[in-house]
């Protein structure tokens, strides 16, 4: 294997390692949008926010009930707040049957995971009563449509229900006035030191594995001396040695003199 080659292998090897722990596809990265709580999110980009306080009720009613799905059920749904509706309590999402008779909670108010695919952004909430319920509530923008309005779909997959919001507040910062965080929860990238420790390891491994692939190719070394400067390797103990004894000398020499004084 040429040293071209193995540095080609390194670097995407590099990718792959970081790739999955820092949150990002390196071929198509895209924005995320980040929220702690069903009001809203924050694009991590700082391309804007999606506020939609504005448009939940906040007497413990819906603001969108009534919507039916294709399966013949219907849905209400509060933005924000949350709502009791039947058998539904602390709802932000709740299924009712036509008679009006018995509801089943597709999501609690304190249950919500924001994302971005693209072109929408998507609330995801759930509820276990009987089963788990999981509803996926997609904000449509339109910078015309003052009046919020919900459709429907139903369920598409064993207890999994869809509807769309459209509204100005699907827009990036199309409405304001909510106190809107970006919570991310277990889906926050690294920190600093987390980056810088990683960026180490893979360059620590690039360093190896070249200085290997190199020696053996250029200058046919076998077993440990294969290893990159190994003649500094091999002295850095004694060397760290002499530094600490050095150090430590220094010191009692000073506190001698501080004692003479």
């Amino acid at each position: 294997m040429s040293v071209s080659l193995g540095l080609e292998y390194l670097v995407t090897l590099g990718l792959l390692v970081l790739s999955p722990w820092s949150g990002v596809d390196v071929a198509h990265a895209q924005p995320q949008c980040l929220g702690s709580d069903g009001c809203g999110c924050v694009f991590d980009d700082g391309s804007g926010v999606i506020d939609i306080s504005s448009i939940g009720n906040t007497d413990g009613t819906p603001r969108f009930q009534n919507a039916i799905g294709d399966d013949q059920y219907k849905y209400a749904y509060n933005p924000c707040k949350a709502f009791n509706l039947i058998d539904c309590k602390g709802a932000s999402v709740c299924q009712v049957n036509a008679a009006e008779d018995a509801s089943y909670q597709a999501g609690d108010a304190s249950e919500a995971t924001w994302s971005y695919d693209g072109t929408n952004v998507v609330l995801y909430t759930e509820s276990y009563t009987d089963t788990l319920r999981q509803s996926y509530v997609i904000f449509q923008c339109d910078q015309q449509a003052t009046t919020p309005t919900m459709e429907a779909e139903g369920e598409r997959g064993y207890a999994q229900y869809y509807m769309t919001v459209t509204s100005k507040c699907a827009c990036r910062n199309g409405c304001s006035g909510g106190n809107i965080s970006g919570g991310g929860g277990d889906d926050e990238g690294l920190s600093v030191g987390s980056i810088l420790l990683i960026l180490c390891f893979v360059f620590g491994l690039l360093y190896l594995v070249t200085g290997m692939v190199f020696n053996r190719t250029r200058r046919e070394a076998k077993g440990v001396e294969m290893v990159p400067n190994i003649q500094l390797w091999r002295a850095l103990p004694g060397l760290v040695k002499d530094g600490f004894a050095f150090t430590i000398g220094k010191l009692r020499t000073k506190k001698a003199g501080y004692d003479e004084v």
